[in-house]
């Protein structure tokens, strides 16, 4: 969703500077700017979802040790 929102205010800024007609921004700038930050917030998605694996990693660790360190009730 923040992919989505980053890109559209991304275009909408660059548009609004190509119609008032900055000397330094192009189409192809913009279109430049706009694979930039896409790839950013790929990178991003990307991070946030490593970051999501491993608490979830962490979480069954936790878990598994709880168990192996419990002790047993049945007699030997």
């Amino acid at each position: 969703f923040l992919n989505a929102i980053g890109v559209l205010v991304v275009w909408t800024y660059g548009i609004w500077l190509i119609s008032k007609r900055e000397p330094d921004f192009t189409l192809g700038a913009l279109n430049k700017f706009v694979g930039l930050a896409t790839v950013f917030y790929s990178k991003l998605e990307m991070m946030s979802r490593i970051v999501n694996a491993s608490q979830r990693a962490a979480a069954c660790a936790q878990r598994i040790f709880e168990i192996l360190d419990r002790s047993s009730n049945v007699p030997e």
